[in-house]
């Protein structure tokens, strides 16, 4: 069975800040991150339901060219970037 990303429940998205980054609150850390748009997305993504390699797919089609390289790349990042959420304490 695939790992099912989660957003911590107790993450409150606050607004964009004047940079246009999303800013998250975790009132129960406490701990606050400022998250560049595509980051949110992915974040927004995370619904504990879908697994790894679907969420990277269904990312990387929206917001890649074309050909395979560009789809791997971006499935790269976005696997990456979900390492660093996990890091950061965003996703259960």
């Amino acid at each position: 069975m695939s790992h099912c990303p989660s957003k911590k429940a107790s993450l409150v998205h606050l607004g964009v800040n004047s940079q246009g980054k999303h800013v998250y609150l975790d009132p129960l850390a406490p701990d606050w991150a400022a998250l560049p748009p595509a980051v949110a997305t992915l974040l927004e993504l995370c619904d504990g339901q879908t697994p790894l390699e679907d969420l990277a797919r269904r990312f990387s089609s929206s917001n890649t060219g074309s050909g395979p390289e560009d789809r791997k790349s971006m499935q790269d990042r976005v696997t990456r970037a979900l390492g660093v959420l996990a890091q950061g304490g965003m996703l259960t």
